[in-house]
């Protein structure tokens, strides 16, 4: 059958410069749907030229949430993985949501091992073993349906010994050096390089043996290699991170709760764009500073401030750090008080959307309460 070349022309028949035009202001889940129209839309909107302008375009609108759901079934007692698409976080109902299949079933003998540490630009990082060795490590576009594996890092429980205890003392190690290098302690983060225009993966090893020291090293998409940060060691060997669930990414920099010594009154920063670690101290006429029963990190979007949420056995704070990257800390204090029904509460903020929207997750129990806050 012969082509009717007098039919009116369709939308798949615009000029490929009209149509990026029409497809970048469009919601992600609009711009979801529009994949599927037909192999050139779905073309164009993969092109990383789209996704960059669809990212500057969309930084102001209403943000989206990504629910994540991770499982026994209740019929076959197999482990079952669903991610959820809400456009609009106020309203979590299934006839505006969208599924999204899991990319990673084939990739993890077990779903649940799989932990999101950071999500920035549409991108969700996961790691598989998270709090032994983080050795498998994903980055995700949902949107596109496409995700990288990152190669193995270079600091692992092998040469985090005779190599790396001989470079810090200069000495052969003994037997009794190296029997606990075998479990190490890490930490990751996940930011963006604005000049570089790159995404970085950063990754602390702590040994749980005094011997050797701490080390750290970054991942750049870019580059696609893990190289290791020099002079992580002068901050790190002071400066533990003992709360690995709570990071977030404001303004070029990664933020962990940290401490130093006995005491959790810190907070780790690492520039992205430097590649520099620093410390920042909690103010010091926090109640029980130091000694917290819970303490949690995360980014205020209205404000691009840093939010810390500090529990007490006798009060609850939310501190808010003005004036991000000046030499003086400028802290903002609201006290809520005593709260005795939250005394088992876990405050995690799971920032799992692309547009800013932070997920507050609440355990009391055997009640989950979520707490959804975003731009006004």
């Amino acid at each position: 059958m012969k082509k009717n070349h007098l039919a009116a022309p369709g939308l798949e028949d615009l000029p490929r410069e009209i149509l990026f035009q029409i497809l970048v202001p469009l919601p992600v889940v609009s711009i979801l749907r529009c994949t599927a129209v037909c192999k050139d839309w779905n073309s164009l909107i993969r092109s990383s030229d789209f996704v960059s302008h669809h990212r500057r375009s969309n930084a102001s609108n209403r943000p989206s949430l990504l629910l994540r759901r991770c499982g026994e079934a209740p019929d076959s007692g197999e482990i079952e993985e669903e991610f959820t698409l809400y456009p609009d976080p106020g309203r979590l109902s299934s006839s505006s949501s969208i599924e999204i299949s899991s990319p990673f079933r084939a990739n993890s003998d077990d779903p649940r091992r799989l932990r999101v540490f950071g999500s920035l630009h549409g991108l969700i990082c996961l790691c598989d073993n998270y709090k032994i060795y983080a050795y498998i490590i994903y980055v995700w576009n949902p949107l596109l349906q496409r995700f990288i594996e990152l190669p193995r890092p270079t600091l692992t429980y092998r040469n985090m010994g005779n190599r790396l205890y001989l470079e810090s003392t200069g000495e052969r190690p003994r037997r009794r050096d190296l029997e606990n290098v075998n479990y190490l302690f890490v930490v990751l983060g996940f930011g963006y390089d604005s000049r570089r225009d790159d995404y970085k993966v950063v990754r602390i090893v702590y040994p749980q043996s005094a011997k050797p020291p701490p080390r750290a090293e970054v991942y750049t998409l870019k580059e696609r290699c893990w190289r290791g940060i020099d002079y992580a060691e002068r901050v790190l060997k002071s400066c533990d991170v003992p709360e690995i669930w709570s990071q977030c990414f404001v303004d070029g920099t990664i933020y962990w709760p940290a401490k130093v010594g006995s005491k959790l009154n810190y907070i780790l920063a690492f520039h992205v764009s430097d590649e520099r670690f620093s410390r920042i101290e909690l103010p010091k006429e926090l109640p029980g500073v130091g000694e917290p029963r819970r303490i949690s990190i995360s980014e205020t979007k209205v404000t691009g401030s840093l939010t810390v949420m500090y529990l007490t056995s006798s009060s609850h704070e939310i501190l808010v750090k003005k004036g991000l990257g000046s030499a003086e800390d400028s802290w903002e204090v609201w006290s809520l008080g005593r709260m005795t029904s939250c005394a088992s509460m876990i405050a995690k903020p799971m920032k799992l959307s692309d547009l800013g929207c932070q997920v507050w997750g609440y355990e009391t129990g055997a009640q989950l309460m979520l707490l959804i806050t975003q731009r006004a």
